[in-house]
């Protein structure tokens, strides 16, 4: 489908038959959708109280331009500035959600379906899918090549109804300069019988997005990419509809990230802790199951990865509040803990503790030389509190950041297997 300009002129339309249509221009990419609407008092005046009180603006604006029809929806702030002077206005609009339309401009508020792209999630769902065949002349230069690829068939997960995991490849081809390149994408697809709204569609994108970023230890940018309404199909200009048609769309906010650090790119040989082969569907069906019971401990442990420009204290932080929820939620579920009573006997050592011996592998790597579990949360502790409390020394960043980096991989270790990982696959990816 074509992308539309960055830039666009053009008019909204508020959906109110007795309100002329406004000029306006829309600014929408990846890192945010913004319209700007110039105003005039005596004119606009209907529009202008907008800005004067955000309770007034509508849930949906459908922007028309010489590209077609977007459907605006998901309004977060509002600024206007005002020269008394002349009695004009331009009034900001920061929109979450955009989606161009078809022939009947629908309102895309409410969607029946939504398509985006992870990074990380080709490799981590099928990471041997390309081989290939050369010949080389005596001095070593390529004189063929043959390249094969093969995506493996749509996943479903059992027991989550709507989502898909369709993998596929794209090539490209520039003739002129010789360049022809494939690229393997994975489409997240989330489809209801009935529309929704964008944020019923997006819990189940960032949980995957949480789930890879878990497995890979590292933030993975979430994009999307399309929106469906089935009330919206393709149309030509004689009225014959052509079946269902995805329609380009932005959500800037969709996935975690840090607007001030823009989320890094993979490294070329970065490799999860464990993959979809290790956990199967029915893993990534627990993971969405319970995704809310662990997110205590699982959302604060993936969301350090996206936050940028904090210290490796910040991070020690965020490690261990996570390790301390998760450990929590691994007593209850043992009984060693009763919803709703408190007991004093369960510190923040104890949580600790309760990870460690929940952990069905070898935690050498965790532990990196300390004689038990019971040892390494008492040294883990410590600094944790050198971090948290200022009446304690505060630690050496390089005690810090391992401490950080070791409490991460036992509650991901801990996850893998929860997920029905493989002990001994495991084992052989810590070393």
């Amino acid at each position: 489908m074509p992308e539309p300009p960055a830039h666009r002129p053009g008019f909204v339309v508020d959906g109110v038959p007795d309100t002329p249509h406004l000029a306006a221009v829309l600014h929408a990419g990846p890192e945010g959708i913004q319209l700007e609407v110039p105003l005039l008092e005596g004119v606009t005046d209907d529009h202008i109280k907008w800005f004067k009180d955000p309770t007034t603006i509508p849930d949906h604006l459908q922007f028309i331009d010489m590209h077609g029809s977007t459907s605006l929806s998901g309004f977060r702030s509002r600024s206007s500035s005002r020269d008394l002077l002349r009695g004009t206005w331009l009034g900001t609009v920061e929109v979450s959600y955009f989606a161009m339309t078809g022939h009947r401009q629908p309102d895309y508020s409410e969607i029946h379906g939504l398509s985006s792209e992870i990074a990380g999630l080709p490799t981590w769902l099928e990471p041997d899918v390309f081989s290939d065949d050369t010949e080389t002349d005596d001095a070593g230069r390529l004189q063929a090549a043959t390249f094969r690829v093969e995506s493996r068939p749509d996943v479903t997960v059992p027991g989550v109804a709507g989502l898909l995991l369709s993998p596929h490849w794209h090539t490209e081809h520039d003739y002129a300069n010789g360049s022809h390149t494939m690229r393997e994408t994975v489409r997240v697809e989330t489809r209801f019988e009935e529309p929704l709204p964008w944020t019923e569609h997006l819990r189940v994108h960032r949980s995957i997005q949480d789930l890879i970023a878990l497995a890979f230890w590292h933030p993975t940018n979430l994009v999307v990419h399309s929106a469906l309404r089935v009330d919206d199909p393709a149309t030509t200009l004689d009225g014959t509809e052509w079946g269902e048609q995805w329609q380009t769309a932005i959500a800037p906010h969709s996935g975690r990230r840090s607007k001030s650090s823009p989320v890094r790119p993979l490294t070329k040989n970065a490799r999860p802790l464990f993959y979809f082969d290790d956990i199967g569907a029915d893993g990534v069906a627990t993971w969405m199951r319970e995704y809310d019971a662990l997110g205590q401990a699982m959302w604060v442990l993936s969301s350090s990865l996206f936050r940028g420009g904090g210290t490796v204290e910040v991070q020690l932080l965020q490690v261990g509040t996570a390790l301390e929820a998760l450990g929590r939620e691994v007593a209850l579920r043992s009984g060693r803990l009763e919803e709703g009573k408190f007991d004093k006997t369960f510190q923040f050592e104890t949580a600790l503790i309760e990870v460690g011996e929940d952990t069905d592998c070898s935690l050498d790597k965790v532990l990196a030389g300390l004689t038990d579990i019971e040892a390494w949360a008492k040294a883990f502790n410590t600094t944790y509190k050198g971090v948290k409390h200022a009446d304690n020394a505060l630690p050496n960043p390089n005690e810090a950041y391992l401490r950080g980096e070791q409490g991460a991989l036992l509650a991901r270790l801990w996850l893998a297997r929860h997920l029905g990982a493989d002990r001994s696959q495991l084992e052989s990816r810590l070393h």
